[in-house]
């Protein structure tokens, strides 16, 4: 008995160390975005961050769903199979670049049509979309880490916001920062991401490898079930910036734009318990894995990511919550009032937002993508009655109010789909939640008596 307290034991303490791993790394991510997004909006100023928001919102939609769900299907498959995991990555490497290939050119072609009247928006919309053929297929790599190392893979998701960040501090230092120049230091900033990326996957995946038919038709198996879910979750997370960028002026964008970025910068810490948690339960699903490894683990792994990505981001949101409106109008100015009420309006949607993440990820990594896909279908369904309803009349607040709603509903959807997968009532569920937190609070309690010397025996 004692000897299987301690290997579960040994089990989360891995675990946990992962995720605080990756959610340091993740925080790091979200504070280079908070920041230069901040920085962007005062250099460029309200309509000009606008403007960069749509192009980074139609690009960054047109390569989710155009990807077609080959890049997580990568990081399923080489954590299922390390064997193989070459063949998986050149395989996908290919047809990631073939991807990329049809929607830069279909970018260039629609980017009058996106930007109309306004030539330099054109220019800089033409030159996202001429990268991706590079940043699809780069990609591959970045995934492949996730699978097979996640310190090298925290490692290379760090890479490309500190990097673009510096990029932007330089250009403003030398010249003028323009919304083209600002794209310019994007895409180079995701091209060092994939050169790093391919150099250390090189390391824990040796060997030339092969494009293989077989493995093909794997990765589009599960690339399809997947993109079922990527398309409406990518157009349901950007559907009110898309919305707004044609109904309301680039002013009012920006500003509901720097709101979202400020609620939404504990997001990442709450989707590393899922990030972590998805290649482990693929992993359980091996044929090369032990029985050991399989059953109640992969209920535990599930439960803890679920639980734990919901408690951070509740606590996250109502600190941001509190200290916004004396941080937000100091640092950005007065144009930038408004934000502070559009925030408040989002951040109950938010807090549940992170959970959602994470449940994708682990319903993914137990090959339930379809369950994925249904319940975000219903989230797309939702967001656009509700913007539809909200928006004309409410402006950006209906938007902000319409995104909260909806994620709530998701959060409902995927907890019932989690559970039913697991098949385990909800009633366990809220007494593992409890056993959770008081474990870690009893945890907490003897650390703290350890370090003041009252734990300690004479």
């Amino acid at each position: 008995m004692t000897g299987k307290r301690r290997r579960r034991s040994a089990k989360d303490g891995g675990y946990f160390r992962a995720v605080r791993s990756t959610a340091g790394t993740s925080m790091l991510i979200a504070l280079f975005g908070l920041v230069s997004g901040l920085f962007l909006a005062r250099v460029l100023g309200a309509s000009g961050r606008g403007t960069y928001a749509a192009i980074i919102a139609y690009t960054m939609t047109a390569a989710t769903i155009c990807e077609g769900g080959i890049t997580a299907a990568i990081c399923y498959f080489v954590a299922k199979n390390p064997s193989q995991g070459r063949d998986v990555v050149r395989t996908g490497a290919l047809i990631l670049f073939v991807i990329g290939v049809a929607v830069a050119a279909a970018g260039m072609i629609a980017a009058p049509w996106i930007a109309t009247g306004d030539s330099d928006a054109v220019a800089a919309f033409r030159m996202a979309f001429m990268a991706q053929p590079v940043i699809f297929a780069g990609s591959c790599w970045v995934f492949a880490l996730q699978a097979t190392s996640l310190s090298s893979w925290n490692l290379v998701r760090l890479t490309q916001p500190a990097v673009y960040s510096i990029l932007i501090v330089l250009v403003v230092l030398g010249q003028t920062l323009t919304v083209t120049l600002a794209v310019w230091c994007m895409t180079a900033s995701i091209v060092i991401q994939a050169v790093l990326a391919a150099i250390l996957g090189g390391r824990t995946l040796p060997g030339r490898g092969h494009v293989r038919r077989d493995v093909g038709v794997d990765l589009a198996r599960y690339g399809s079930a997947t993109t079922l879910s990527a398309i409406p979750h990518a157009l349901a997370s950007r559907l009110d910036v898309l919305l707004l960028a044609v109904l309301v002026e680039p002013a009012q964008l920006g500003r509901y734009t720097v709101a979202n970025s400020i609620i939404t910068v504990g997001i990442p810490l709450c989707s590393a318990f899922g990030l972590v948690a998805m290649p482990r339960l693929a992993a359980s699903r091996s044929s090369e894995s032990s029985p050991a490894s399989r059953g109640s683990g992969v209920l535990r792994i599930a439960f803890v990511a679920m639980a734990a990505s919901l408690l951070t981001g509740t606590v996250l949101v109502i600190a941001i919550s509190a200290v916004a409106p004396f941080l937000l109008v100091a640092l950005m100015g007065e144009q930038f009032r408004d934000s502070v009420d559009l925030l408040w309006l989002m951040a109950g949607g938010v807090a549940l937002f992170g959970c959602n993440r994470a449940m994708h990820e682990i319903l993914r990594g137990l090959g339930e993508n379809l369950a994925v896909a249904r319940c975000e279908f219903v989230d797309l369904v939702a967001k656009i009655a509700l913007l539809a309803g909200l928006t004309p009349a409410m402006g950006v607040s209906g938007a902000a109010i319409a995104s909260s709603l909806a994620s709530g509903i998701t959060f409902i959807l995927l907890l019932r789909s989690v559970l039913v997968v697991l098949d385990t009532p909800l009633a366990t569920v809220m007494v593992r939640f409890r056993q959770l937190i008081s474990a870690r609070r009893g945890q907490h309690m003897r650390k703290t008596a350890t370090s003041t010397g009252r734990g300690s025996t004479v």
